[in-house]
This record gives C-alpha cells, structure tokens and sequence, in this order.
C-alpha cells in the first residue's frame, strides 16, 4: 500500500521527462497530418496526485492522433515505474 502511495505521488523532473520523450520520438517519430509533421516539442508533470502531464506540440489537440499519445502514455508507464 506504501509502494502504492509512493508510485502515486511520484514527481518526474522536466528534464528527465523530455530527454526520454526526444530519445523515445527518434525511435517512433510522430505521424504527419494534414501535410504537417505532427511535433511534440515540450512536455511537463503539472500535478502529482493524480500525475497529469502537459504536452505543448505544433498541432491542436484534435489533429495529434489519439493512438500516438497512447502509445507515449503506454512506454511512459513501462519507463517510469517506480
């Protein structure tokens, strides 16, 4: 339960977090749409309890495809256990 609390209020420092999201795109780039690269350029942990994260890009949120933003929720799960 302890390791549980842990987990939960865990804070990722930006830096840390951005150097594996540039590493992790250069392994899967983001998908293009519209003509347009679709670029995640920043991110950052905004809240510990729930973790929340904003992710700043060159598109709206409705042009990022759903499925690509899974998939980086996916592999920051796996990286940042705890």
């Amino acid at each position: 339960s302890f390791s549980l609390f842990k987990r939960w209020s865990a804070r990722i420092p930006t830096m840390k977090l951005n150097g594996w999201l540039q590493a992790w795109m250069i392994r899967w780039p983001p998908p293009w749409r519209n003509g347009q690269k679709c670029n995640v350029k920043y991110m950052t942990q905004t809240r510990a309890r729930p973790p929340t994260f904003v992710v700043w890009t060159n598109t709206t949120s409705e042009d990022m495809p759903r499925n690509y933003i899974r998939q980086i929720q996916n592999a920051m799960r796996d990286e940042f256990k705890t």
